[in-house]
């Protein structure tokens, strides 16, 4: 008789499970979301905005959505940084080549595993399993929600 109460918590939207179809385009959620992971930056960036504002209701997809936009965008800003880094590096007399050799190297790791991380996200979302990645599921679970 004493079990824990679970009143008050909210379902994990990681967990949530697809359904009906999407308001926008009249597709399954699973193909929505599974868009939203396209590795791709820029595109990526615009599909999933355009998820996160047509779709409202459908948490499946709004959750996928905002983790795509919060996942591309920090992959995004970093590899540019990177860029600009690398150039400017390269300017030092003596030791710019070597070191923009070297950061060229990182920004080519951040993008292959931007790359291998949405692809992982694309395959996880059209198996129906839960896509969790570090932090990030954290800050989308209370953006898709609306806190």
């Amino acid at each position: 008789m004493n079990q824990p109460s679970n009143r008050g918590q909210l379902e994990p939207l990681s967990e949530l499970a697809p359904s009906g179809k999407t308001q926008f385009l009249e597709l399954d959620p699973k193909i929505a979301a599974y868009s939203t992971y396209i590795p791709i930056p820029p595109l990526n960036l615009i599909v999933a905005g355009v998820w996160f504002a047509m779709e409202p209701n459908n948490t499946f997809t709004k959750f996928h959505a905002t983790q795509s936009l919060i996942f591309s965008g920090g992959a995004f800003a970093v590899i540019i940084a990177l860029n600009v880094l690398t150039m400017m590096v390269m300017f030092v007399p003596f030791i710019g080549g070597v070191v923009g050799g070297l950061l060229g190297f990182v920004n080519f790791l951040v993008m292959l595993a931007y790359v291998v991380i949405s692809i992982k996200c694309m395959i996880e979302v059209n198996k129906g399993t839960p896509v969790k990645l570090p932090y990030i599921t954290d800050l989308a679970e209370k953006y898709s929600r609306g806190v």
